[in-house]
């Protein structure tokens, strides 16, 4: 036990303190308390003039005489010395604090560039581009592009003029659910989407910073012409800066065996 240490005990000792309780006396941070015991960092010469007008206020015999050999006026070096333990430190733990934080980004870019991989791999029948924008509280969108519409029309027992209809490609929707499409989407997925779109605000304005697209996955369920439903996978790529989402759709196997 250094002399630093066993000033510190003594001290909490004599005055019945804790930690935390000195800490406070002494207008310094608990965790300072905590090290200086613990021979983790040693007090500067600020921290020894506040420990020996305590001692001197509460007269505590036996810790004035260890600041006694201490000699704080007149040791400089040894109070650069302090001083520069303590700078690093704080040092130490700023850099601990970078790896962990290096560590971190690079398993988020880790995982990134898997799900990267796994979209390209992806079977899709078509792929629809989406701008999204706000309006008021909530969302809007676009429909920029969407691929393969005569398959879909056959898929769907819809003409292809029907879908191009549904689909109202560049034309803005201050509503998501008031878009053309949704007359032809299950009211199930409708809810879904809709439950989806109230919270896309919030993630926007906490995540647009984020480096990279997001991945989403999304059943959705069409109503055929006929009335039956024909289920399907929407595979969702979204770059928060810009709110552009670009979908990859698949149709179940036995979408048109129905």
């Amino acid at each position: 036990m250094n002399k630093y240490s066993r000033l510190f005990k003594v001290i909490r000792m004599e005055l019945n303190l804790t930690q935390k309780e000195l800490a406070r006396r002494l207008a310094i941070g608990t965790g300072s308390i905590y090290k200086y015991e613990n021979e983790l960092m040693m007090p500067g010469t600020k921290v020894l003039e506040k420990i020996k007008n305590l001692c001197s206020e509460e007269t505590l015999t036996e810790p004035l005489k260890i600041l006694s050999n201490f000699n704080i006026d007149t040791k400089k070096k040894e109070n650069i010395a302090m001083d520069a333990e303590y700078l690093i430190s704080l040092q130490r733990d700023k850099i601990e604090y970078q790896e962990e934080r290096i560590l971190k980004l690079k398993t988020a870019l880790e995982n990134k560039q898997a799900e990267s991989t796994h979209w390209e791999a992806l079977e899709f029948d078509f792929v629809c581009g989406v701008t999204l924008f706000r309006h008021g509280l909530g969302l809007g969108r676009t429909i920029d592009s969407v691929t393969d519409i005569n398959y879909q029309a056959k898929v769907l027992g819809y003409t292809q003029q029907e879908m191009d209809r549904f689909w109202d490609i560049g034309v803005k929707h201050t509503k998501i659910n008031k878009h053309p499409i949704e007359k032809i989407i299950d009211e199930e997925t409708s809810k879904n989407i809709q439950k989806q779109a109230t919270t896309l605000p919030l993630l926007f304005d906490s995540l647009k910073s984020i480096v990279g697209d997001h991945y989403i996955p999304q059943p959705v369920i069409y109503i055929h012409k006929e009335g039956h439903k024909v289920p399907a996978m929407s595979y969702n790529k979204i770059s928060w800066r810009n709110l552009q989402v670009t979908s990859k759709l698949k149709f179940l196997v036995n979408a048109l065996s129905e």
